[in-house]
């Protein structure tokens, strides 16, 4: 037997006010059944977790930028600025040592138009940086200090993707 939409499916039950649900509310309060509120409990909670880990949207305090505040009032872009000044020692061992990975993970038995093809690489994410308006970078695909595997700073092991999924990407491998 088939319930009729807006009629209980089970004697003289409430249904479920889920949108297409004809099951009886177990949980009159609510006025759903035990699968919505399930859904609607593991939503709250998770919404919640993704609250508490996302800081606060609002405008970057930092003036004539557009950007969206990320920690302490600023934008990505102006946090990483203001710490780019207070931390330079901090900021020249990071490049230093991204510099030593790079050269590390040459290979020595690259030639000439391999050396070329990872120059042009460079040169094409500049000119989408250029053409496109927003930032592009030269991307490891399989990173050269991941955590389960690392790779080689040669021309098939690059690409130019946004600078946005590049942040996304990290140092991850995606198969």
């Amino acid at each position: 037997m088939s319930a009729v939409k807006g009629q209980p499916r089970f004697g003289t039950h409430t249904v479920c006010t889920a949108k297409g649900c004809s099951f009886p509310a177990k949980y009159k309060g609510m006025g759903l059944c035990s699968t919505h509120r399930n859904r609607l409990v593991r939503q709250t909670k998770f919404d919640a977790e993704v609250q508490s880990r996302s800081p606060a949207i609002g405008a970057c305090s930092v003036l004539n930028c557009s950007g969206n505040s990320f920690a302490k009032g600023l934008c990505k872009s102006c946090y990483s600025k203001d710490y780019g000044k207070k931390n330079p020692q901090k900021v020249c061992a990071m490049a230093s040592k991204r510099r030593a990975a790079i050269r590390n993970r040459t290979p020595s038995w690259l030639t000439v138009d391999d050396l070329w093809l990872i120059e042009e690489a460079y040169s094409l994410a500049q000119m989408r940086t250029k053409l496109f308006g927003f930032k592009w970078h030269v991307d490891h695909i399989v990173p050269l200090h991941g955590k389960k595997v690392s790779g080689l700073h040669v021309p098939n092991n690059l690409q130019a993707i946004p600078a946005t999924v590049n942040h996304r990407k990290a140092a991850s491998f995606i198969v």
